[in-house]
């Protein structure tokens, strides 16, 4: 029964669709009754080419409209045999046969009853079907003539089957999800090496995840996670390589040089539930702990701590193709759900996309971000925006770029710093090649060293394997499994995925060279550019859905002049989900 409700509730909005579009794209110039279109069709429809005018037959009681002609030559079109194919000869009707001998007029008399039809006359021979010429010359005619409205007619129904697609998808996608409390975890297992002039620095490392989610109503969703790592998850990457990120609080105990969650962390993930709306227009709204993301993520990317809040998405207003998110909340948050004392601050943000089926071009904003206090009474809130254009090209290629530019910091006004007043960022991401086998993909990124975004990719979620003291190195997944950005760099790399090696397989591959954006740099982590090359390989094996593991081999090749004990890793990794 619901999906048979699915389906009267679809053809109601394909209707509704359907019929204004219908109406707009009539134009109500009807075409006269002397115009030689009808003399064309009403031709090709007595030569069996036609079923007949729009509603099965010409109305000679009212001028077709430009629209009406377009249908009857869309159908006429989808009639005829492909590549030209000769037609099938149709035959006249046969000749009326011959009147029987009229009788002796008799006197008038009442009417009598009608005698029966007298038997039809002999089939006439077939008549010959006109020339393909001529028909060609016909339809060419109506095809110039009638061809704004054609190309109307057919862009309607694109759009109408994309339409179709998407409640199709929607409907599978309410039919097929899980009802509340479903199981739902991971187990990622990592263990290796990473080379130094001993060999001997080896390290393990766990992350795991647990939690329960599923549908709680028809139109509601809900999802709790708590997630654990025994190893340290650097949570302001910025303050550590730069020496201009905002102060972050450790969850327990004073501040952390490191500025991250300690070894053993237990922490509240994820905790929301979504449901859909419809005011101001058909909407998903989202409550509790989150993630979110917009475009490539320069602008705004909370993907190494979620946050506390309500997103908001529309899309498809103003009759379709403009989408709208937002997001208000908290601007940062301990591994509980309370906030850290003193820093109970808000976070907004919004973004803009006009989306096309192979191209979009968005715009997001981080309207009030991250703000930190520094002790003497001053208080920042950050404050950017950006571009993000996506183009999908050749086949299945595809093309991310991104622009994002930084108005306000964090922890300081911009006029402290008047070497750069409003730091920029880009980031490009473009497909050499994709198929079913092989995909490579270009990629290019230049962040300026002022450009320091708390929850955005240059600030992403990964965890130190091995703390190295007095070691220059950056920390392997920083770059390993997300495009590198990273602040006072300029990155031109490739990234690729093989699969066809056997079906269960997969061979990759990253590799990054590295420049300097310029020469400010502080006297941190990365007081300098130590390395200029970064490579890293892999094998992946799935076993199935749900269970994987691969082999990582990688180097960070050091800096002309520069000497670095530490700068290549050997890892195995097992990932379980279920």
């Amino acid at each position: 029964m619901r999906i048979a409700a699915y389906i009267a509730v679809s053809v109601v909005l394909l209707g509704a669709i359907a019929g204004p579009a219908a109406a707009q794209s009539q134009p109500g110039i009807a075409v006269p009754f002397g115009h030689w279109a009808y003399d064309a069709v009403e031709y090709l429809t007595d030569e069996g080419l036609l079923r007949g005018f729009p509603g099965g037959q010409f109305n000679g009681e009212r001028p077709l409209t430009r629209y009406e002609f377009a249908v009857t030559i869309a159908d006429l079109l989808n009639a005829m045999p492909a590549g030209g194919a000769s037609r099938a000869p149709v035959g006249a009707a046969g000749a009326v046969g011959d009147a029987g001998a009229r009788g002796l007029q008799g006197p008038a008399g009442p009417a009598g009853p009608a005698g029966p039809a007298g038997p039809p006359g002999p089939k006439g021979e077939a008549g010959s079907p006109p020339s393909d010429e001529v028909v060609r010359e016909l339809i060419a005619g109506l095809m110039v003539e009638f061809r704004k409205e054609l190309t109307d007619l057919r862009a309607e129904v694109g759009d109408l089957g994309s339409t179709v697609a998407d409640l199709d998808d929607r409907v599978t996608t309410i039919e097929n999800r899980p009802n509340f409390p479903v199981v739902t975890g991971s187990v990622d297992y990592r263990i290796g090496m990473i080379a130094d002039s001993t060999l001997n620095s080896e390290f393990d490392a766990i992350t795991a995840t647990f939690g329960l989610e599923g549908a709680l109503l028809d139109d509601s969703y809900a999802r709790i996670v708590l997630k654990h790592h025994d190893n340290l998850q650097p949570l302001s990457a910025l303050g550590v390589e730069v020496d201009r990120g905002p102060l972050v609080v450790a969850p327990v105990g004073p501040p952390d040089p490191r500025l991250g969650y300690g070894v053993g962390d237990v922490f509240l993930d994820e905790a929301w539930v979504s449901f859909n709306g419809s005011w101001p227009t058909e909407s998903e709204w989202k409550f509790g702990r989150q993630y979110q993301r917009y475009g490539l993520g320069l602008v705004v990317d909370n993907d190494r701590l979620s946050q506390q809040g309500v997103h908001g998405q529309f899309d498809d207003l103003f009759g379709g193709d403009v989408n709208v998110e937002l997001f208000l909340g908290s601007d940062h948050y301990g591994n509980l759900p309370a906030a850290y004392a003193g820093l109970k601050n808000c976070y907004a943000s919004a973004y803009l996309q006009y989306a096309r089926p192979k191209w979009s071009i968005g715009v997001p904003w981080l309207i009030d971000g991250y703000s930190a206090d520094t002790g003497a009474g001053d208080l920042w809130d950050e404050a950017a925006w950006g571009v993000d254009f996506w183009w999908q090209f050749l086949g299945r290629r595809e093309l991310h770029a991104e622009y994002g530019r930084l108005t306000e910091h964090a922890n300081r006004s911009t006029s402290s710093h008047p070497e750069n007043l409003n730091p920029e960022a880009w980031m490009v991401t473009a497909d050499l090649w994709n198929d079913d086998d092989l995909r490579l993909t270009g990629i290019y990124s230049t962040v300026d060293p002022e450009y320091d975004i708390v929850y955005s990719s240059v600030h992403p979620y990964f965890e130190q394997l091995m703390i190295q003291p007095g070691a220059v190195m950056l920390p392997y997944e920083r770059w390993w499994y997300r495009t590198l950005a990273l602040a006072n760099v300029e990155t031109v790399g490739v990234s690729g995925e093989w699969k066809g090696l056997e079906p269960k397989s997969t061979v990759g591959f990253v590799y990054y060279q590295l420049s300097e954006n310029s020469g400010l740099w502080k006297s941190k982590l990365l007081d300098e550019l130590s390395h200029d090359r970064l490579y890293m390989v892999k094998y992946r094996y799935d076993f199935n859905e749900n269970l994987f593991c691969s082999l990582t081999w990688a180097y960070e090749e050091p800096a002309a002049n520069t000497y670095v004990n530490c700068n290549s890793i050997v890892m195995l990794r097992t990932m379980l989900s279920f």
